[in-house]
């Protein structure tokens, strides 16, 4: 899919991107070939960054809260639990960049652009009463728009993401006594064999 298509579809249908507030900071390691959780070798100038809420091989956008200076990294590695108060460090190639290699961390709002937040131990029973709805991956940003605009019209409360130039559309948050309006509502938007999966609480 071009680029400017998937531009225009995101603006067109005004998603909204949950921003994450967080404490960034930057590091680097002095062990010759250390290797990462994710198994790449770690490098002063690759755009990498640990945390432990994101999973690993997930993509974020970092945006400083007051320069709005921004950059994208991915999550390779795990942080200490002994580290507190940050909960997210980047090398300092994506410091630099970021502007904070003289003051070594800041406030930024953290857009995940590709992967998955990790739940928490309160989340990680998912018994929140609450369910998420993967409706698949679409090639045509054409029937994402009808899809879209179906599920919309059916009360329904749609999200969607990139995945390698496809477009994912999700539904975040269901009720568990709203699911069976929910999948009729899906059904009626032209999507069949959605996938249901238990969530965390979005009041949480």
């Amino acid at each position: 899919m071009k680029l400017h298509k998937v531009i225009a579809l995101i603006a067109l249908l005004s998603i909204s991107t949950l921003l994450y507030a967080e404490k960034a900071y930057w590091f680097t390691n002095t062990e010759n070939n250390y290797m990462t959780e994710s198994g790449a070798i770690y490098s002063d100038v690759a755009y990498s960054a640990a945390s432990n809420d994101y999973k690993l091989n997930s993509v974020v956008e970092l945006t400083d809260t007051k320069t709005e200076r921004s950059v994208v990294v991915m999550i390779t590695d795990t942080l200490p639990k002994t580290v507190e108060g940050r909960t997210i460090a980047i090398t300092p190639i994506a410091a630099e960049e970021l502007g904070i290699l003289k003051k070594g961390l800041t406030d930024v709002s953290i857009k995940l652009i590709k992967g998955e937040m990790i739940l928490d131990e309160a989340d990680a029973d998912l018994e929140s009463g609450w369910y998420k709805y993967d409706l698949g991956l679409f090639d045509s940003s054409k029937e994402v728009q009808k899809i879209y605009a179906r599920l919309l019209r059916n009360k329904l409360k749609p999200e969607i993401s990139i995945e390698d130039d496809k477009i994912r559309i999700i539904i975040p948050f269901v009720r568990e006594f709203e699911r069976d309006d929910a999948e009729i509502a899906i059904a009626l938007s032209g999507v069949a064999d959605p996938v249901a999966s238990k969530t965390y609480s979005p009041f949480i």
